[in-house]
């Protein structure tokens, strides 16, 4: 069966707060083995569809299909079934209290300017948080099943013999532990204190999903690394064919000045000259001097052939001529040398 390439599709997904429209009809086609970059300025929607796509937040309409089926995301657990897992800006337990502790001392903990603050709050460190009034009702709760949270409130209070509890840092107002289920074999980040205004406060985060974004985020690094080195070595070789390309002729170069072959020249590849092509030039002018003053010494040296052949050819001249006229000499010699003897 043929893979699709459309990994994740999503077709009009809409999130309102209220009178707020977080997310409008967002189309959006996620396509196997690309990188995709979502860019816009604050409050145009990005954190919001990605938490709807890793199950923080519920659409109030729109699909999402993956691999063509369609999906209801409804936990990150469940995102990270199908593949999608979420890597958190910062770890936002003490963030978050203090956000939450400002509106409380304003009087803005139970406005509707405040629930997008809220659930932002919550999505953004996949954050679990319930605040209590002193009389036990509930004034602000992040999950579905309210009954369960309480009770691990109470758990955290009172203790539980399943928990095993180390506190990591305490403070006037709240405690923070890592807080671990033995029965479920789960950790946990667990914040509680009390607020400004009286009301107890319980803000919980799994570690599983630190591990998880911390896995990921060691992942996307790798491959970024992998990535840049892949880039570097292709962007070193490039670089390297360049400077030894060049080097690599002026060698061939002197090689055939070397045979007095000075019918090669160097000729520069870029607009812009470097000390390589400088170089170059130096070679081409010295294989011009080379040639022209051998080509002088050449001349000369024909001359200086020619004018010994000359002299040569004159000496023997000179030879043949003595040889010449002393053997026409001869004979009167001869009679003068006889005449004197018989005067004698």
């Amino acid at each position: 069966m043929e893979q699709r390439n459309d990994l994740v599709v999503c077709e009009g997904l809409t999130k309102i707060y209220g009178s707020i429209r977080a997310l409008d009809s967002l189309s959006l086609t996620l396509e196997r083995g690309r990188f995709i970059g979502l860019l816009g300025p604050n409050g145009s929607g990005k954190t919001t569809a990605i938490k709807l796509l890793n199950g923080l937040l519920q659409p109030t309409s729109g699909t999402v299909l993956i691999d063509g089926e369609k999906v209801n995301i409804k936990s990150p657990m469940e995102a990270m079934k199908h593949g999608i897992g979420m890597v958190h800006q910062e770890f936002m337990l003490i963030d978050g209290y203090d956000v939450i502790n400002g509106a409380s001392e304003t009087g803005e903990l139970n406005s509707s300017e405040f629930d997008v603050t809220f659930d932002n709050l919550c999505a953004n460190g996949n954050i679990a948080v319930m605040i209590i009034s002193s009389n036990r009702a509930i004034v602000r709760s992040s999950v579905n099943d309210n009954q369960v949270i309480l009770m691990e409130f109470m758990n955290i209070l009172f203790g539980d013999d399943r928990n095993q509890t180390e506190i990591l840092q305490r403070s006037d107002n709240y405690v923070i532990q890592k807080q671990t289920d033995t029965r479920l074999s789960s950790e946990y980040m667990v914040l509680y204190g009390t607020l400004s205004n009286g009301n107890l406060i319980l803000m919980r985060t799994a570690v599983e999903s630190i591990r998880e974004s911390a896995k990921i985020s060691n992942q996307f690094l790798v491959y970024v690394g992998v990535l840049a080195i892949a880039i570097s070595a292709i962007v070193t070789v490039f670089v390297s064919k360049r400077i030894t390309t060049p080097i690599s002729e002026l060698t061939d170069i002197s090689k055939r000045m070397t045979e007095l072959d000075f019918d090669a020249k160097y000729v520069s590849k870029g607009h812009r000259k470097n000390e390589i092509d400088e170089l170059g030039e130096h070679f081409n002018r010295l294989s011009c001097a080379l040639e022209s003053t051998i080509s002088e010494l050449k001349s000369a040296n024909n001359e200086l052939k020619q004018d010994i052949e000359k002299k040569t050819e004159i000496d023997e001249m000179r030879k043949e001529f003595l040889s010449n006229v002393s053997h026409e000499l001869k004979t009167p010699l001869a009679l003068i040398q006889a005449y004197s003897e018989r005067l004698d």
